[in-house]
């Protein structure tokens, strides 16, 4: 699960969504994997872009680029 600032930050956010997957900070250069039984996926978050409308600080992506790549086991 990745995770912006805040929600990384914040305990009661970050284990109500720990739930779903292990918990990613969202920044630039940050690689992590994901498997199956069949596949394996390969990502890295190229960049983060927060947005800044009165909300708590960095809770929120304004733009996040990814990329993935995808591979047969």
């Amino acid at each position: 699960m990745i995770m912006s600032k805040h929600a990384f930050n914040d305990p009661a956010i970050r284990q109500r969504l720990e739930i779903r997957g292990e918990p990613i900070l969202a920044e630039p250069g940050k690689l992590f994997r994901l498997e199956t039984a069949t596949l394996r996926m390969e990502g890295r978050i190229v960049d983060v872009s927060y947005g800044d409308m009165p909300l708590p600080e960095d809770s929120y992506f304004q733009r996040n680029t990814i990329e993935l790549a995808v591979y047969r086991k």
